[in-house]
């Protein structure tokens, strides 16, 4: 296995290799650093073999540690060091740091061994072929009538010729009238620009800023650099006014019905623009080896649809029935108008966007933190997106008053944070929740476990469900001091605080009505 890795990869093995290196290193000065635990077994000596064979050095070693931090595997009184991680040794200096994390456990009895590397990141600026785009974001108002008339100018097309040559035809016509009228990108390979905003009196300022500048470049005068000031001004003024025109638009689209689930769509996506790594490209090979470089990737990809295409099994073939002959062909039936036009309203629109023309800018920051997306929809996304996971599971436990508190609090920091307030501003929380429609967690902590309740009472005896219930045998002795808090407790106080009668679980319709917790 280690053969099959290339020497231009870096290489990390790290497991239980189940042999004592011991505390020295003792003839094995290039792979062991001098620093191990325990004395050296003959398992030991034929790992450290292993090691030197392969130019590996165990990372284990080559760092004074405490005892704690050396120990990867304890049992009562018996601790040894049978864990290891194996780098190259020409990846010494890469290595910072490795030592094992007493309080963690991998599997029974034996404890975590981190190692840390560092490598300069090297990175690779592709120059890819320039690919240029039609600017198809102008197609609006006076520039989509003078788009018209030159199509009609073009005159009709050929009818009754094949339908493959009608729409090549079609199209041809189609993207050159574009070019034309509407212009072509110049291909760059960087991120667009976010122009979904733009328009014609922003196209104005920004073509005399520029004439202004040129002219600054060129004679560098006083009277020169007041027009640029002023131009630049009127530029940004301009900029400004027509992207927050669009932007209202777009959050009085999310206050809508209709816009609410864009806001799960936003979240997505902003959370995808906030990851370092969108893709990881690797995939295995017929004799299961991990293959992470572009060429051997493509190279296998093509093996596999070769095979899969071009196989030796003949029996896949389609056998046409002899009832379908040419003659049958011109009874099929006229593509209607307004089919046509509802296929064309069903199309997606500005894909290069995002979901819904959502402009690259503003991907970059969160949702609950947007000053501009109305407050009740930010509690409508706590609601659903991050209240479930902090009560993930709470219904089966009984939670102390400590774990309530420390709920509630977490949660009204969040909901202030949300509506952009300090405790500093003096607001009382039942405010807070009005302005966000949040119910307190502790009603919704409550509303939950009454809701596992009823449902644990309406099964069986015998079901698995009723498995996990503590039974309280009589005759026997508790120890000194209070006695823990039990689920049953939990439940028997929540019922007693809502005024709720145990026996009208059997109904789930009146169960539900009567432990619902309304927002407000």
């Amino acid at each position: 296995m280690i053969r099959s890795v290339p020497t231009t990869e870096k290489l990390f093995i790290g497991g239980d290799f189940n042999g004592h290196v011991g505390e020295t290193s003792g003839g094995f000065e290039r792979v062991h650093g001098g620093f191990g635990y325990g004395d050296r077994n003959q398992e030991g000596e034929d790992f450290l073999n292993l090691a030197i064979a392969y130019d590996l050095m165990i990372a284990n070693t080559f760092f004074r540690k405490r005892q704690s931090h050396l120990v990867t595997f304890s049992s009562a009184q018996h601790f040894s060091q049978i864990d290891f991680v194996l780098a190259r040794r020409e990846d010494r200096r890469a290595c910072m740091d490795c030592k094992v994390i007493p309080g963690e456990c991998v599997v029974s009895q034996h404890k975590l061994a981190v190692a840390d590397f560092r490598f300069p990141l090297r990175s690779r600026v592709g120059r890819g072929a320039r690919v240029v785009k039609t600017k198809w974001w102008k197609l609006k108002g006076d520039v989509s009538h003078t788009f018209r008339g030159r199509m009609i100018e073009e005159g009709p097309w050929k009818a009754g010729e094949e339908a493959n040559k009608m729409w090549e035809d079609m199209s041809a016509s189609i993207q050159k009238v574009a070019t034309e009228v509407l212009g072509v990108t110049r291909g760059s390979n960087r991120e667009p620009k976010d122009t979904w905003w733009w328009n014609d009196e922003v196209q104005k300022v920004i073509k005399e800023k520029k004439e202004c500048y040129k002219r600054l470049h060129h004679d560098k005068t006083d009277d020169n650099a007041q027009k640029y000031k002023l131009a630049k001004k009127n530029a940004k003024k301009a900029v400004s006014e027509a992207r927050g025109r669009a932007y209202e638009d777009l959050y009085q689209k999310l206050s809508t019905k209709e816009g609410e689930k864009d806001v799960y769509k936003i979240a997505k996506l902003r959370d995808r623009k906030t990851r370092d790594l969108n893709q990881v490209k690797c995939i295995k090979d017929e004799t299961d080896r991990l293959l992470v470089r572009d060429d051997e990737i493509k190279n296998r990809w093509r093996d596999y649809f070769n095979k899969l295409f071009n196989g030796e099994d003949d029996d896949l073939g389609i056998v046409l029935n002899d009832s379908f002959d040419d003659s049958n062909r011109r009874f099929v039936r006229r593509i209607q108008e307004s089919e046509v036009k509802e296929a064309l309203k069903r199309m997606k629109v500005g894909k290069a966007l995002g979901p819904d023309n959502i402009p690259i800018e503003r991907q970059a920051s969160g949702v609950l933190c947007d000053k501009k997306v109305p407050q009740k929809l930010k509690g409508k996304f706590y609601r659903t997106a991050i209240r479930p996971a902090m009560l993930y599971g709470a219904e089966c436990w009984a939670t102390k008053r400590r774990h309530v508190q420390k709920m509630s609090v977490a949660e009204m920091r969040m909901l202030r944070w949300i509506c952009g307030h300090t405790r500093k501003d003096r607001i009382r929380n039942d405010d807070i929740r009005d302005m966000v429609g949040v119910t307190p967690i502790e009603e919704k902590l409550i509303q939950h476990r009454l809701r596992w309740f009823g449902h644990i009472q309406r099964r069986p005896p015998e079901a698995p469900v009723r498995i996990g219930i503590l039974n309280h045998f009589e005759n026997t002795r508790r120890g000194r001091g209070r006695p823990r808090l039990t689920w049953e407790e939990a439940v028997k106080r929540d019922l007693k605080e809502w005024n709720v009668s145990k026996e009208l679980a059997i109904d789930r319709s009146a169960w539900k009505l009567a432990i619902h917790v309304p927002e407000p």
